[in-house]
């Protein structure tokens, strides 16, 4: 089973950039026809009160607000560290991550979202921002 066949990778989030004690939010990520959705990121700056958390909403946020995820909260532990936080079936239709830096200043890189397990399968990732490149299957050796 390929990866890329079966799951579909979203920019979530383009990178905060210069170092600063801002929180960020992803996008909110559509879960209909998916079962499960894996965010990732990098902190630069470890720090206890930088972290990955998940939250959730029926309606992206529109009228009803996200809200945290039980024990979705994921700490680096040293610099430059990638975290992330994998949500199986979620009880809401929109997952989001959000990255607290608690006022201590660090640089966060762009979230990505990886939906997995579609009942809608094969996954396109031809969309904005994304795109497989290649997709393999017992390749020879040779010119790349």
């Amino acid at each position: 089973m390929q990866l890329s066949k079966n799951a579909l990778l979203t920019l979530a989030k383009a990178t905060k950039g210069a170092t600063s004690t801002d929180d960020v939010e992803s996008d909110g990520i559509d879960m209909q026809g998916w079962d499960g959705v894996l965010f990732f990121t990098t902190l630069a700056l470890f720090h206890a009160d930088n972290f990955i958390k998940a939250q959730q909403s029926s309606d992206d946020g529109v009228a009803d607000a996200y809200a945290d995820l039980e024990g979705s909260k994921v700490a680096a532990t040293a610099d430059g560290q990638v975290v992330g936080v994998d949500v199986y079936r979620p009880r809401e239709r929109y997952v989001r991550a959000f990255i607290e830096c608690g006022g201590k200043a660090t640089d966060v890189g762009a979230v990505y979202a990886v939906r997995y397990s579609g009942r809608k399968g094969p996954a396109d990732n031809v969309t904005a921002g994304v795109r497989v490149l290649a997709s393999l299957v017992s390749p020879a050796e040779g010119t790349a």
